[in-house]
């Protein structure tokens, strides 16, 4: 033991290397600065460098033994420097504790500031996306608006993912409103694109969120105009094979009472075709398969509310919304099934004809209260949710 224990310090004693370390901190605020650039130059080179942790720490090691700078960087900050660092055996370790970074300043005779808001922002809790500049989607819904998102996909049944799980809250406005029912597809398929002002996606949800067991959250936030006074728009698009969208709102705000509302009716038709041939090696036979499909859709949305301020602290809200939709469609498919001398083993033709339509009603009642720390709030809600869905499909054989 006392041999080893000898070696272990003779290894100890022929290191050559060593390391610094510090904290990084903003010399107004006392708050540790995040990502700055700490680089170890001996003369004009650079020998080693990192970057500060969230807590502004950061720790150069593996570090020859010799005289260095070293040398602070951060966008918006003075350079620091620190000179003749020496790391030798008698003195491995530098601990420069605590560096304080002053901002940096400019003087100019006159600045003009033009800024414009980020497309997506970024908070403590989640990712906030601008529909108009991070996902333009025009003459689409929130479904279309909802695949741009990243991590989430949505496949052909319109069924959302978030990072590979079905299994993820959807929102609106911060509100179940029906999403969290059988119908979700069908819902998101009737909020118009033009009518979202954001969308949130939480992927790790706080217990405020009542979202246990859940991926995550995603919470599409309608527009709200709270400019005073009357406005409204209205859109109309086509498009081939009888596709027609339109859709009119208009806003009232006057005093402490906003009334708005939105109504959005599409119809369009669906055209498909397809084939496949398979061959079976092992019995020696080919069958082939075509198919030729129409679909007619004709949805209605419309949406509404009434907002009242009754102080500056307090404010109290009425919303809903109502959607209805009719779809019919019709394919044929040929099965023609042949040996391989090309005999027919088996034909016949199938036609399957679809019926669906359904209606949806969903309407809340908020109040909040807002405490002077902007941190805390106090919200109860009442929500009434109805939906009805029918869908037949009819198959026949010849």
């Amino acid at each position: 033991m006392i041999f080893f224990a000898s070696l272990n310090f003779s290894f100890a004693q022929i290191s050559d290397k060593g390391k610094v370390q510090g904290v990084v901190i903003d010399n107004h605020t006392n708050k540790p600065v995040e990502s700055v650039t700490v680089r170890l130059m001996k003369d004009s080179s650079v020998v080693k460098g990192t970057a500060t942790d969230v807590d502004g720490k950061f720790i150069i090691d593996n570090v020859p033994f010799g005289l260095y700078n070293l040398v602070i960087n951060f966008i918006g900050y003075k350079e620091n420097v620190i000179k003749n660092l020496m790391l030798e055996q008698k003195n491995p370790t530098l601990d420069l504790g605590t560096i304080k970074l002053n901002a940096d300043s400019y003087t100019t005779e006159e600045i003009k500031v033009e800024s414009e808001k980020s497309a997506i922002e970024l908070t403590a809790d989640k990712k906030v996306f601008d529909v108009e500049k991070a996902l333009p989607t025009q003459g689409g819904n929130a479904i279309d608006v909802l695949k741009k998102l990243p991590s989430v996909s949505v496949d052909a049944d319109g069924n959302v993912s978030l990072r590979g799980s079905q299994n993820v809250k959807i929102l609106l406005n911060g509100k179940p409103a029906g999403l969290d029912g059988p119908n979700r597809t069908t819902i998101l398929e009737q909020i118009p694109a033009n009518q979202i002002a954001n969308i949130e996606m939480i992927t790790n949800p706080g217990a405020k969120y009542e979202a246990e067991g859940e991926t995550g959250i995603i919470n599409i936030v309608l527009k709200k105009n709270d400019d005073l006074g009357y406005n409204g728009n209205l859109t109309l698009n086509g498009g081939t094979h009888d596709k027609y969208y339109t859709s009119l709102g208009f806003n009232v705000k006057k005093n402490k009472v906003n009334i708005y509302g939105n109504y959005d009716y599409r119809i369009y038709n669906n055209l498909s075709t397809g084939s496949s041939d398979r061959t079976n090696f092992l019995l020696n036979t080919y069958l082939n398969q075509s198919s030729s499909g129409t679909s007619r859709n004709a949805k209605h949305y419309g949406r509404g509310g009434i907002d009242y301020d009754i102080s500056d602290n307090q404010s109290l809200s009425l919303s809903g919304y109502y959607y209805n939709w009719d779809m019919r469609g019709s394919e044929s498919s040929n099965y023609n099934s042949f040996d391989n001398l090309n005999n027919p083993l088996l034909q016949y033709i199938s036609k399957t004809n679809n019926l669906g339509n359904g209606y949806g009603f969903n309407s809340s009642l908020n109040y909040t209260l807002k405490f002077k720390n902007p941190k805390q709030t106090l919200t109860s809600d009442f929500y009434f949710n109805k939906n009805n869905f029918d869908f037949n499909i009819n198959v026949f054989q010849n």
